[in-house]
């Protein structure tokens, strides 16, 4: 399907019908008789002595923020009366009224509407409500019912902001006024100027199937040609490669949904999302397809011209949830290309929930960011249906896929086999979404069920491709069982040389390598792998194989902040190799003897900034698995190397000798290292031309020297003006003196 076949659609689902907000009911003269505690039945219109008097029975009222609830004039300043405090009688009235609500916002004649009463709301003059939606306070809750009482007042007038542009309903002194609007619509009530706005206001909750309409046949017939076109014709990509029949499509809602919402289906649609939704699954069944309810977040840039004149710039598209066929809300982070899209309505017709606006930028204008919350369906042939499925909710579907297996369905084997093209793209970005968000990935749990898929699968062949995406820090504890269960089906050598497959270079998603939080968690995963030595010892070996080489060039480098920094977390990943070595109970013996004996040969006095944080990250274990780690025997390196810092002489008070670490051998450099080494120099005024000034600087701030470089400003060079400190000496008594600190904390926590 071409981009022109994918607006065709997009024109024949929107049809005749237009996308409504909201809607005005027809107003009635007989008004609800409403009873308010403590100050009894209201008399319409209501006049002004009586609205104050009613006021002062009022609370401030406060308004949804997210999972808050909040109080803040400058958003929502009227007075409120709980449903507790309120009766209301309709006189037999409000069924008819909700029945003229269901069809005004173009719901099906078989669903109904049921009214829970909310509040009343009074507002003063200049009281208001800001632009806001309401908060779906109930599963069911599709939307608003305002009823404005008969009050002599002007201004507080009701603005939606729909597709179809605002909306605006003003009350009346003679009759109720009533509007209807969707849950999700933008809305307020502008200030009143004089007067008073008394409203009611219900929460409206649908009942009944919105999915159970009838459609036309015309459409559905010409919306089913365009599916069969979509799936069946190859299209080359834009950026080049080979040309490829598209796997799935995702026409987007005008409506906004909460995930909440996703979980009762078809049927919580709203207005003319259930009327397209009707005739796309009607076609899609047609065509062999079948349709998913998503939610979409669409970002949009665009170039903010003159005169309103906007073209666009960029613009994405995520499927943020997907609802999986077991009912429950997957969150898959599917990124959509262009290709994949189509909508009745533009989201630039909509309401945006965020905008930003930047400035000129050099290659481009002035620029507007848009962000836009969607409902969405995803269309896809049945036979990549579980392919398609697993992109948007990986991981129930893949427990699904279990089941069937363990089950002797065959189908799940011809399913698993339809996935394995597009299976590394489901691992890397689940892994991509991790990396840039900072969120839980759910890799983990994803390498679970395909460890426990592989076990069940027959074929070796498609159960090594289903792992292959992994590496070995999407495994944790929680995937231990699946791992042992393979290993026992594979047999060892296979589970040795998958695993060192997922720690080798080639698996990782990331520079970065292994990652620390992994090895962190190292010694839960080993406990839950004991009863597999080979896997334990295998484990600990390349992860101490991986921790090694990064420890010579940090224990070489200068000490500065960053490099003892860094130190310190690796010594904390080191307590965590040796926690876990204690776990495997014997089963690497091996990597404790090797870590104990390179630490004992190294034993140079930076070693301390790794021990040391290694020793304080293991204070707190128990004996026993001290006693197993190794960690005792760590102690005593740090102990006789703290005994020679602590012994060692101190400077002589006339020793103003400083060593300058290796780097550059330039000029300037060779008279700093001459100066600094001088045990007599103390100040060196020295003219030097700007550029010679920011090397030196930069050489003496990465060494973090004891020593002020200041630039008096006379003359012609500059002169640089370096300066020894009493630091100098003050930092050495420090290093003998936090020694015998670390001494007496060792001994009192290692040998006590």
């Amino acid at each position: 399907m071409t981009t022109k076949d994918l607006d065709e659609l997009a024109l024949l689902l929107g049809g005749g019908m237009s996308a409504r907000s909201s809607a005005a009911l027809p107003k009635r003269e007989q008004s609800p008789t409403v009873t308010v505690a403590g100050f009894g039945e209201l008399r319409l219109p209501l006049t002004a002595a009586t609205a104050r008097r009613l006021v002062a029975k009022g609370e401030a009222a406060p308004f949804g923020k997210g999972e808050e609830t909040l109080l803040d004039t400058s958003v929502r300043h009227t007075w409120h009366f709980p449903r507790t405090a309120v009766d209301v009688d309709w006189h037999g009235q409000l069924d008819d009224i909700l029945d003229e609500a269901r069809r005004a916002l173009a719901l099906p004649v078989g669903c109904r509407l049921e009214a829970e009463f909310h509040s009343l709301l009074v507002y003063e003059r200049g009281q208001f409500f800001a632009q806001h939606q309401d908060s779906e306070k109930d599963d069911a809750m599709v939307a608003t019912l305002v009823v404005v009482l008969q009050s002599p007042s002007s201004g507080g007038e009701l603005v939606v902001h729909g597709p179809e542009g605002p909306s605006t309903y003003a009350g009346s002194r003679d009759a109720t006024t009533m509007v209807a609007l969707y849950a999700d619509a933008v809305h307020e009530v502008l200030p009143v100027r004089t007067g008073h706005r008394v409203a009611l206001t219900y929460n409206l909750l649908l009942r009944g199937d919105t999915a159970g309409q009838t459609v036309g046949g015309d459409a559905v017939a010409e919306a089913e040609t365009l599916l069969n076109r979509h799936f069946t014709t190859a299209v080359k990509p834009r950026y080049g490669g080979e040309a490829a029949t598209p796997t799935r499509v995702a026409y987007l809602l005008d409506h906004s949904y909460t995930p909440r919402a996703l979980v009762g289906g078809m049927g919580r649609l709203k207005g003319v999302d259930a009327e397209r939704a009707a005739i796309l699954r009607e076609a899609a069944a047609r065509a062999g397809c079948e349709v998913v309810l998503a939610l979409a977040d669409v970002h949009e840039t665009r170039d903010d011209g003159y005169g309103g004149d906007e073209s666009l710039i960029d613009s994405e598209v995520t499927i943020t949830h997907a609802r999986a066929a077991d009912g429950t809300v997957e969150e898959p982070g599917i990124l959509l290309t262009n290709a994949e899209l189509t909508a009745t309505t533009p989201s630039r017709a909509l309401r945006a929930y965020a905008r930003e606006h930047q400035g000129y930028m050099g290659n481009y204008g002035n620029t507007i960011d848009r962000w836009y919350h969607r409902g969405a369906l995803l269309v896809w042939p049945t036979h990549l249906a579980f392919a398609n499925r697993v992109r948007a909710a990986p991981a129930a579907e893949l427990r699904t896929a279990l089941r069937r297996l363990a089950e002797h369905d065959d189908s799940a084997t011809r399913d698993i086999a339809g996935l394995l093209p597009i299976w590394p793209d489901v691992v890397s970005s689940l892994g991509y979404r991790h990396l840039v968000s900072g969120e839980p990935s759910g890799v983990s749990h994803l390498f679970a069920d395909a460890m426990a898929l592989a076990s069940h699968l027959d074929d070796e062949t498609m159960g090594d491709a289903l792992l292959h995406p992994f590496a070995i820090d999407d495994l944790s504890p929680e995937g231990a069982d699946s791992l042992l269960g393979l290993a026992d089906t594979r047999g060892p050598a296979w589970t040795r040389a998958r695993i060192s497959r997922w720690f080798s270079p080639e698996a990782r998603r990331s520079y970065g390598g292994l990652s620390e939080n992994w090895v962190e968690d190292l010694p839960e995963l080993t406990r839950a792998l004991r009863q597999r030595p080979d896997l334990t010892s295998l484990l600990l070996q390349q992860s101490w194989a991986w921790l090694r080489p990064q420890l010579p060039s940090q224990l070489a480098a200068t000490s500065t902040t960053t490099v003892r920094s860094r130190l310190a977390d690796l010594g904390k990943l080191l307590a965590s190799v040796m926690g876990a070595v204690a776990e495997a109970d014997g089963a690497a013996d091996e990597v404790r003897a090797e870590v104990i004996a390179w630490c004992s040969d190294e034993a140079s006095d930076s070693l301390l900034d790794l021990l040391l944080p290694a020793l304080n990250a293991a204070g707190a274990w128990p004996a026993a698995r001290i006693d197993k780690s190794g960690l005792r025997d760590l102690a005593r390196v740090a102990s006789d190397l703290l005994e020679q810092r602590a012994n060692s002489a101190p400077r002589e008070v006339d020793d103003w000798s400083i060593h300058l670490p290796a780097g550059c051998s330039c000029d300037l450099c060779e008279k700093l290292v001459g100066f600094l080494a001088n045990p007599a120099a103390r100040v060196l005024e020295w003219p030097i031309a700007k550029q010679g000034r920011q090397h030196l600087h930069h050489r003496l701030d990465g060494a973090e020297l004891p020593v002020t470089h200041v630039t008096r400003r006379q003359g012609s060079p500059y002169v640089l003006v370096l300066r020894k400190t009493a630091d100098l000496f003050e930092a050495d008594a420090r290093r003998r003196s936090e020694a015998e600190q670390e001494l007496r904390r060792i001994a009192k926590t290692w040998w006590a």
